[in-house]
């Protein structure tokens, strides 16, 4: 079978592997569209050390169902699903909680050892499988997985009726921006660098946009009379500027939510959160609700994720587009590879 398969830092090219078979409690999927996660641009980029060539990637995805293994009772051949990418133990006290992001012997797929989802087959434990309503077509599935991301984050904290600061527009920024509307937040301010993600921002909903290379943020806030009154405050890059972003213009008392996660080690001041007591909290991916809420919101109509999907382009393109996007090229939103091109 086809798979686009990473080599090495910035070296990933269409090879021809071993087609996988199913056992007794998996699924063989025929992949349809994959999602480039911002998480794989770094990998393909060789600065993370989770993604060990040679290995194929990629999590997030739509697929159809073709063959069952013996032990297969919920899917059958020509359903369309998804998947929770978690490869959890089962067993650990996090995951009998149901706490599966949590788990102490986590793994991801698409990630290390694990091979993804850029490629034409992938076989499966049904477990991890989720159905996709005829109302969701293929390249809303492959959204499922990052806004549930979004989802899981904001569900740490009261939105309702809350104003809310993002700081970073990426995917999972924006995500969280349409996320925080869906929630009911009496504002959504945006912060961000890149004037090309402020106007994608603008676009699906943000009140307030800020480019903070520019513009001074506490005066933005305050011509707007949010100054002091940004209850909750979204991080969703991982570096030191924006961290210290959500630190700097959430109230006093207010709620952080840190989901980025690209810098191991960030400079932030302590003082500000204990003298001002602000609760911190870190979020990681997701648990089968988020997945499940997720589907039923999208499959409902409740959000809008059209122009969400920047372009769609097929396995002999992927390269050239992974390679394009750790360029630094903002003008992209999400990107998905059609891995039956």
């Amino acid at each position: 079978m086809r798979a686009l398969v990473y080599h090495g830092p910035e070296t990933m090219k269409v090879d021809d592997v071993s087609e996988p078979s199913p056992k007794e409690n998996e699924v063989k999927l025929e992949i349809h569209h994959v999602g480039i996660c911002g998480s794989d641009v770094h990998g393909y980029l060789g600065t993370t050390g989770r993604r060990i060539a040679p290995m194929i990637m990629g999590h997030e995805f739509s697929a159809k169902v073709i063959e069952t293994g013996s032990n297969v009772t919920r899917f059958k051949a020509g359903d369309r699903v998804t998947a929770l990418p978690i490869i959890n133990c089962g067993t650990c006290p996090y995951c009998k909680s149901g706490l599966i992001n949590a788990c102490e012997n986590r793994e991801f797929l698409g990630v290390m050892k694990y091979n993804g989802v850029l490629a034409q087959y992938l076989c499966i434990d049904e477990k991890r499988l989720y159905s996709l309503p005829d109302t969701l077509d293929d390249k809303i599935g492959a959204l499922i997985e990052p806004f549930a991301v979004a989802y899981h984050a904001l569900n740490k904290a009261e939105i309702k009726n809350k104003n809310v600061l993002i700081a970073g527009a990426g995917t999972i920024g924006l995500l969280a921006l349409i996320v925080a509307k869906y929630l009911g937040a009496a504002a959504a301010v945006v912060v961000d660098v890149s004037p090309d993600r402020l106007k994608s921002a603008k676009k699906m909903g943000a009140d307030i946009v800020i480019n903070p290379k520019d513009q001074d943020v506490g005066k933005i806030l305050e011509q707007h009379n949010l100054h002091k009154s940004i209850d909750v405050s979204i991080e969703a890059v991982g570096i030191t500027p924006t961290a210290q972003t959500t630190i700097n213009f959430v109230r006093n008392m207010g709620t952080v939510i840190w989901i980025g996660n690209s810098a191991q080690m960030i400079e932030i001041n302590m003082q500000q959160i204990v003298t001002r007591e602000l609760t911190v909290k870190g979020t990681y991916v997701y648990v089968a609700k988020d997945y499940e809420d997720t589907i039923k919101i999208l499959s409902e109509g409740k959000v809008n994720l059209d122009g969400f999907v920047s372009a769609v382009v097929g396995m002999n393109e992927a390269a050239a587009m992974f390679k394009k996007l750790a360029s630094g090229d903002t003008t992209m939103v999400k990107v998905l590879v059609d891995v039956r091109l």
